[in-house]
């Protein structure tokens, strides 16, 4: 039996790949996004690779990547700096796409009822040796931005289109 193709926007069948519940997303007049639910093993995390898919009841709205730490702690360490220093923060103040997640998801955030959540897969890092003017210089080298590009094009075969917060594959 044939998959159903929506089965391609549950985030739960990406649980297998390595996609973790980082936090719940709550709409606050004041604060835009409260983050809730916060998992302590990402609040402290430096790491900087990271695919991440923004959900509504299981459902992904959002397919991203980033090259930025998820989360750096704020003044009252208990949400995210907002700065686009760091993933979460970013979405909490920043503009363009990040404004119009916030402001698409406001019915869900602001509603009870739904539960909006933000998860994301760890990429590796590799560290690779290379010539630079005849001397050997270590560079990082990671996947997100190309695994970003694998989740959103399985997405598209299986459904014929993008998650409704993606406006493409750029």
């Amino acid at each position: 039996m044939m998959p159903n193709p929506k089965d391609r926007l549950d985030i739960r069948n990406y649980f297998q790949d390595g996609f973790e519940h980082i936090c719940d997303i709550k709409h606050y007049p004041t604060l835009d996004w409260f983050y809730a639910n916060i998992s302590p093993k990402i609040r402290y995390s430096h790491h900087t690779s990271w695919v991440y898919a923004i959900t509504v009841d299981y459902k992904i709205y959002k397919i991203g990547e980033s090259g930025n730490r998820l989360y750096i702690p704020g003044d009252d360490d208990l949400q995210p700096r907002k700065n686009s220093d760091n993933r979460l923060g970013r979405y909490r103040g920043g503009d363009s796409t990040d404004k119009n997640c916030r402001q698409s998801l406001k019915p869900y955030t602001s509603n009870p009822v739904h539960t909006v959540s933000f998860y994301a897969k760890t990429c590796p890092i590799e560290q690779i040796d290379t010539q630079v003017q005849g001397m050997t210089i270590c560079v990082s080298s990671t996947t997100h931005k190309g695994l970003e590009k694998v989740y959103l094009d399985y997405i598209y075969k299986g459904l014929g289109k993008y998650p409704e917060l993606n406006k493409g594959r750029a």
